[in-house]
């Protein structure tokens, strides 16, 4: 095999698996070991190498193995994979991933720890999937049956979403528990109807995560992008992070609605809820903890009580990009009645990511106080 196959192949294979942590542990383990890029050659070879091994992805021609061929051939590999989507954003911005978080226990009102030294927290943002919390509500509210199973079939890579799904292998078959941890577009587009949507944005505004002017915005635009909206796509629907979580907590946690104060949370309404659309979503999040978008969190955590959401959104930062997104995870422990409560929102990047971020905040929190109930 030429070195020319070998690393169009490993290319291919590395997209497939999305492993952008690992790239970002090469290039980050490279940087700490010299700044001079050509003399940290023999590190990121060996990196890329374990990988490629540890992942079962392929396995290298043997002389590539050798020092100065490795060390040669793997800038080149690096460059080429520098230019191409997903990793290029890791190059182009040196490697860093930029995120803001906190965390909360609502038990003692108290702020545990919190980063957000550019504001991101408090500046609006287009919400991604987090939405369909919400839009869940509004389902029920309207009457929706939650045992009600719709498939979601294998799509092609290219169709519109919606009606299709972003998982295009299709979810097969789930109910509403199931639409929310996987987070199903297929499955949310086919209970979308106008009136729910009408349900959802007057929802929104009470919830005080809208404007009036808002609202009135929203409730004119053409069907289709309603039906965007309902799902988390686009830019229509931008909410302040800070203010996302703390009412999607109402949502899961005891129905009270608070603000954020200095290092403190403040209760600021009690919220009429119906307890048991309420527990779906729990419910709905807590199978996603298991099973779908958000099981990466209970494995890092070693907890099972863990439970979340989490959201790919439209870049949008004083000016729309559709080469980035952001990446929102909204988590909570212990199910089924937390205390506590994370955000971790990443100006770029994607759900998967600040779920990852989000765990190891969260795990090493827990472990320096000793909690493991």
């Amino acid at each position: 095999m030429s070195l020319r196959v070998f690393f169009r192949q490993a290319q291919d294979k590395l997209h497939g698996a999305c492993p952008e942590p690992f790239v970002l542990s090469i290039v980050n383990s490279a940087k700490e070991s010299n700044p001079i890029f050509p003399c940290c050659l023999p590190v990121l070879s060996q990196k890329f190498l374990g990988i490629f091994r540890s992942l079962s992805i392929l396995h290298p021609p043997s002389y590539i193995v050798h020092p100065i061929v490795s060390n040669v051939t793997i800038f080149f590999f690096l460059f080429s994979l520098s230019l191409s989507s997903p990793f290029s954003r890791l190059f182009a911005s040196g490697t860093t991933i930029s995120y803001s978080y906190i965390l909360v226990n609502f038990e003692e009102g108290n702020i545990e720890q919190m980063e957000d030294t550019s504001g991101y927290l408090d500046y609006p943002f287009p919400t991604g999937s987090v939405i369909k919390l919400f839009s869940t509500l509004a389902y029920l509210y309207d009457g929706g049956e939650k045992n009600k199973v719709l498939l979601c079939p294998e799509t092609e890579s290219g169709s519109p979403i919606p009606p299709t799904c972003w998982y295009r292998p299709g979810h097969g078959y789930l109910d509403l528990k199931g639409a929310i941890a996987n987070s199903c577009d297929t499955h949310f587009s086919k209970i979308f109807t106008i009136s729910r949507f009408n349900i959802l944005i007057n929802m929104l505004h009470d919830y005080d995560l809208i404007s009036e002017q808002s609202t009135e915005r929203l409730l004119e635009l053409p069907s289709s992008e309603k039906r965007k909206v309902w799902i988390g796509i686009g830019k229509h629907l931008k909410i302040k992070p800070i203010d996302l979580f703390l009412s999607v907590y109402s949502l899961v946690g005891d129905g009270n609605l608070y603000r954020r104060s200095d290092s403190l949370i403040i209760f600021e309404s009690k919220l009429n809820q119906k307890t048991m659309f309420t527990d779906i979503i729990r419910e709905g999040m807590r199978e996603g903890s298991l099973t779908g978008t958000t099981k990466i969190v209970q494995e890092i955590l070693g907890l099972k009580k863990v439970f979340g959401k989490t959201g790919t959104a439209t870049y949008f930062y004083n000016k729309e990009d559709y080469r980035k997104t952001h990446g929102f995870f909204i988590g909570f422990y212990p199910y089924p009645s937390p205390r506590w409560g994370i955000l971790v929102f990443l100006l770029e990047g994607d759900g998967k990511t600040a779920a990852e971020i989000g765990a190891n905040i969260l795990k090493k929190y827990l472990e320096k106080n000793e909690i493991r109930n």
